[in-house]
């Protein structure tokens, strides 16, 4: 049954999403709405905020409040979110009352609230925060790593950043260690490579963690 839910999803967002993405938000009286690439007006400017369209839908804001709204303008998912972050996986993380968790596109919770963090997912799998710590939860609704980081990364090739209060290392996707290090610090692969603080120098690994002779830019944080 659930197979066939969430084929009957992605199907409406594909049918969805190639019209949507085209919708542009504007201002008028610091007052948001959309309009298509010729320019006119599909969502009269109503609402205080309104993101762009991601996956078929928009985030939309009044009174601080959150919801989500298609290209016909219509109110999908009423305006109930203190927060709200675009659809991915079928799944946005959105916050009620003081906590975070998933609805689907119809609104219904697929995760209750109970995070004090919660952001979309990336490759199945998103990142949660309960308390001070980290762990991820994938789009069924399970917490398939339990909450123990107190940093954690979004997974980017399959590795996710991970510190225990100490290093810095890489986890996969089972929370098994890849990658093994005593990092000061440590950043998502960007293809082959990642950039790690080690003993207050900042080096390149490879995807074995091996050292590479190379001097890299730290980003900024």
């Amino acid at each position: 049954m659930r197979n066939i839910y969430l084929l009957s999803v992605f199907f409406v967002l594909s049918m969805v999403g190639n019209a949507q993405e085209s919708l542009q938000p504007f201002y008028q009286n610091k007052k948001a709405g959309y309009k298509n690439q010729a320019g006119a007006v599909i969502v009269p400017a109503k609402y205080d905020a309104g993101s762009q369209f991601v996956n078929g839908f928009a985030v939309v804001m009044i009174n601080g409040l959150r919801g989500f709204i298609n290209a016909d303008g219509t109110e999908i998912i009423p305006l109930h979110y203190r927060d709200a972050h675009p659809f991915s996986n079928a799944c946005a993380p959105v916050k009620f009352d003081q906590l975070y968790g998933y609805i689907d596109i119809i609104g219904r919770w697929m995760i209750g609230p109970q995070y004090d963090e919660a952001y979309p997912f990336s490759h199945h799998l998103s990142r949660v925060k309960k308390g001070k710590l980290y762990g991820f939860v994938n789009d069924t609704g399970q917490e398939v790593i339990e909450c123990q980081y107190t940093f954690a990364s979004d997974f980017v090739d399959g590795l996710a950043v991970v510190s225990d209060g100490q290093h810095y290392y890489y986890i996969n996707p089972f929370n098994k260690t890849i990658i093994q290090g005593s990092f000061e610090r440590a950043f998502p692969f960007n293809g082959n490579k990642a950039i790690v603080v080690l003993n207050g120098k900042k080096r390149y690994i490879n995807k074995t963690g091996q050292l590479l002779n190379e001097t890299p830019v730290l980003p900024k944080f």
